[in-house]
């Protein structure tokens, strides 16, 4: 079938990030698939989300139950339990390297739900009571076997593909809302299938079903994990003319950990930004084996000190190293480095994400403490009737009241809360202001289950008295341990905090991991996410280990709260170190801005401003613009946007200025860069300005007119005196290709280095730029056999035949290959007859 043009077409300048797509992708999809996106694909995605976690709660709801079956203690099978969560977030990250540099996402999903379908056949076989009741040791081996090679290996891989799959589906062209209502749907589909696995496998799994008996309820159960997957694979494929497939590309996690490594031989933050990631991998496999000896005296206790240690310094590194990643800069060919500029500022924007997912980490070790939370329900009186004998409500069902929250706080929080917010706030809820509220609703989420677990421990063991006139006590059917006087429904609290929690963390947390780094890195980010998750596992199961001698198999002779309280006083901790860090990175930030002014619409607001009819009118429009519409926008950019508006109006400025009490050098930089020379040096003459020397190096005021070959603005800079370093004019004048301006810094202000701009020049193929520096000798020889390696990149024949002529540097095969894949074919062409190498 023909397919015809999508409506939604994407522009021909589309941003940097995604320059390695063709476009053409979404432009070419069937118009029927285009005209709305979530509806019409995304929605066989969501339904594969359910499936996916109806699979995942099939195996995970009773797995401490059925490894302490297995023969591990109530502390052992809570950490082998944490284990499994903590190594299949782990291979996300390898899921995200198969999906975005071999396979592709749909090939990928396809085989991590054939090998999960594979590890749920040797989990049937484990709990078939002929081999559980029989030969417990074969069992055991059959279990982890299917476990961990199997189903860790790509259950949770299953989750992070179809996230960064679905949002794949958008046009780099649609609105960001688009995508941010699908991350928030996904959430709540996914808790539909938590939902359900909650409220019914705990049960089927324990005591049967129908004709089910109590036997065969793990065997059923996972019975139905893998029919899911079945359906998962069944739809994936019957719906896969739907989808748009980026192809993958070297430019994923395993570009980025290449660019970093190899900056780390030379840089000290690149190298504590490697250590940190080190000490995380160092402390996951640690702690597998620290799991595995936790029932074997003090060893696991040791090796779990060493682990806690390696993820708090990670943690600190990743935080305090990732929050500014200038150092990159030097790792840029441009500037003597070894990669393309392009691809290391997608590693900037990586490794500006890496503090925000190590504040994750903390949360995620109260989000996962559920197994903890489960103990002490099971310790509850869980009966449904009033009888001894009567039918409990399993621990593991109890669980359900997380997605159950979920469920309810989506459309709550998006609907009316946020809503609400905005409407007081005069601006909307950021992303960084929505996961501080999740840290503090954790905190109080910690607090309470501590002090429920005083309240539950402080009520009387329940007791009844048997046909011998022996007084007995009322034992749990999971955990069978003694239950006390106290409705199992009084937990719930704890569950729906958490929830709360999740639904303000979670969501805002995959907004970031997908849209904060380019489309070719969006895989790793999110399996970025994940690992981090993994960490939170980590962590919980080493703190669950260390207050080992406080959570007894009775917790009625423990002090489990202690561990509940030390995780609220630790994200305390985490949330004023988050609040102080994103305020200084701005990350997931809106700014703050004063209420007045009428409401009238952009399209009024945007005409009074260009036709300047009434200054303090607009003024005062433009500021409920800005207020109102601002988004996650970071502060410059928001106050760029509103300098554009009023088209290079100074009085209209001036207005601006006053009335929204900005910072000027963010708006100095945003007329800048929209070239309002006029905006500019009213700005410099009439406003206070810290540092004003040093404005124009950072914040691009240099560049921006030489970019724009204004020569009487260049002048206009020196003749204020507030060009310190004329250097920077002559690079980028050399890399735009304004010999006018070169000629002129040299000839008239005896600047002799070019900086690294000839580089910038070979690789722009700005030949009459490197003619005039090579006759007024201002190349510098060190680097000048990068020249023609650049040439050769950019693709301009003719400079490299220059350079091969008039200079004594060769390509190389670095270069050559680079061509190749860039499509540079005359030019490959051309030197595959030259020799290669200096001379």
């Amino acid at each position: 079938m023909s397919k015809l043009p999508s409506p939604i077409l994407t522009p021909q300048l589309t941003p940097s990030v995604t320059g390695y797509i063709n476009t053409k992708l979404w432009d070419e999809r069937p118009a029927r698939y285009a005209a709305n996106v979530l509806k019409h694909v995304c929605l066989f995605l969501l339904i594969l989300t359910a499936c996916e976690e109806v699979t995942s709660f099939a195996i995970g709801q009773s797995l401490k139950n059925f490894f302490q079956k297995l023969g591990w203690s109530n502390k052992g099978s809570t950490s082998m339990k944490l284990t499994y969560d903590s190594f299949s977030q782990f291979m996300c990250i390898v899921a995200g390297y198969i999906a975005d540099e071999r396979l592709g996402k749909f090939k990928t999903l396809l085989s991590a739900a054939t090998l999960d379908s594979f590890g749920l056949l040797f989990l049937v076989i484990a709990a078939l009571p002929v081999v559980l009741d029989n030969h417990l040791g074969v069992s055991k081996a059959i279990f982890n076997i299917g476990l961990f090679l199997g189903v860790a290996v790509s259950q949770i891989c299953l989750r992070s593909l179809v996230i960064s799959y679905g949002g794949d589906q958008f046009s780099p062209a649609a609105p960001p809302s688009e995508k941010a209502l699908f991350f928030s749907i996904q959430y709540w589909v996914a808790n539909i299938g938590a939902f359900i696995g909650y409220a019914v496998f705990p049960s089927v799994s324990i005591h049967g079903f129908g004709a089910i008996p109590a036997d065969y309820g793990y065997v059923s159960v996972y019975l139905v994990g893998f029919v899911m997957l079945v359906i998962f694979v069944g739809l994936l494929w019957a719906t896969r003319k739907r989808y748009i497939n980026v192809p993958p590309t070297k430019q994923s996690v395993a570009l980025v950990i290449k660019i970093v490594l190899n900056h780390a031989k030379k840089n000290f933050n690149a190298q504590m930004v490697v250590l940190g990631t080190v000490l995380y991998i160092a402390a996951f496999l640690l702690n597998i084996l620290a799991s595995i000896l936790s029932d074997h005296g003090e060893v696991g206790h040791n090796i779990s000190y060493a682990c806690g240690v390696m993820i708090v310094i990670a943690t600190i590194l990743w935080v305090y190293f990732g929050k500014s990643s200038e150092f990159m800069e030097s790792a840029k060919d441009t500037v003597g480095g070894r990669f393309d500029p392009e691809l290391v500022d997608g590693v900037k924007q990586v490794i500006r994400i890496l503090p925000f997912n190590a504040f994750n980490v903390f949360w995620w070790v109260c989000q996962n403490q559920r197994g903890n939370n489960q103990s002490i329900v099971q310790q509850t009186d869980t009966r449904l009737g009033s009888g001894p004998f009567s039918s409990q409500m399993p621990g593991p069902t109890v669980q359900m009241f997380n997605p159950i929250g979920v469920l309810i706080f989506v459309p709550l929080m998006e609907k009316v809360v946020y809503p609400l917010y905005e409407k007081h706030a005069g601006k909307p809820a950021s992303r960084y202001g929505k996961v501080l509220a999740g840290y503090c609703t954790a905190v109080v989420a910690m607090i309470w289950t501590g002090c429920y677990e005083i309240i539950r421990r402080s009520t009387s063991p329940l007791t009844y008295v048997d046909s011998t006139g022996v007084t007995q006590f009322m034992i749990n059917d999971d955990g069978n341990q003694v239950m006390n006087d106290i409705p199992w429904w009084t937990a719930i609290p704890q569950y729906l905090l958490v929830a709360l929690a999740g639904v303000m963390i979670a969501i805002p947390s995959y907004d970031i991991n997908y849209s904060e780094v380019p489309q070719s890195m969006r895989s790793t980010s999110i399996a970025l996410g994940f690992f981090v998750n993994s960490m939170g596992s980590t962590l919980l199961s080493i703190i669950v280990l260390l207050f080992g001698k406080y959570i007894p198999a009775n917790l009625n002779n423990g002090h489990i709260e202690y561990m509940f309280f030390t995780l609220a006083a630790i994200m305390v901790v985490n949330i004023f170190f988050y609040v102080i860090v994103m305020n200084k990175m701005q990350l997931g930030m809106i700014p703050r801005v004063k209420k007045n002014g009428g409401k009238e619409n952009d399209e009024e607001t945007q005409r009074g401003a260009v036709e300047n009819v009434d200054h303090e009118a607009v003024a005062s429009d433009l500021r409920w613009v800005f207020r109102r519409h601002s988004g996650n926008r970071e502060p410059s950019i928001v106050l760029s946007c509103v300098i554009a508006a009023v088209d290079g109006d100074v009085d209209l400025v001036r207005l601006l200025y006053e009335m929204l009490e900005v910072d000027a050098l963010p708006a100095l930089n945003s007329a800048a860069w929209n070239h309002q020379w006029e905006v500019v040096l009213w700005l410099v003459d009439n406003c206070e300005l810290t540092d004003l020397t040093e404005a124009p190096y950072d914040h691009g005021i240099y560049v921006s007119p030489v970019e724009a070959g204004d020569l009487d603005m260049v002048k206009a800079l020196f003749d204020r005196g507030l060009v310190e370093d004329p250097v920077i004019f002559l690079d980028s004048a050399a890399s735009r290709g304004h010999v006018h301006i070169i000629k002129w810094l040299h000839e008239e202000k005896g600047v002799t280095d070019a900086g690294f701009g000839y580089v910038e020049a070979a690789k722009n193929g700005r030949l009459d730029v490197l003619k005039y520096l090579y006759e007024k000798k201002l190349v510098n020889s060190d680097l000048e056999e990068y020249l023609l390696d650049a040439a050769a990149r950019g693709g301009s024949l003719r400079t490299v035949q220059w350079l091969h002529v008039n200079t004594q540097v060769r390509c190389s095969d670095c270069a050559m290959d680079e061509a190749t894949s860039r499509g540079h074919f005359e030019m490959v062409q051309w030197a595959s007859f030259q020799p290669y190498g200096r001379v």
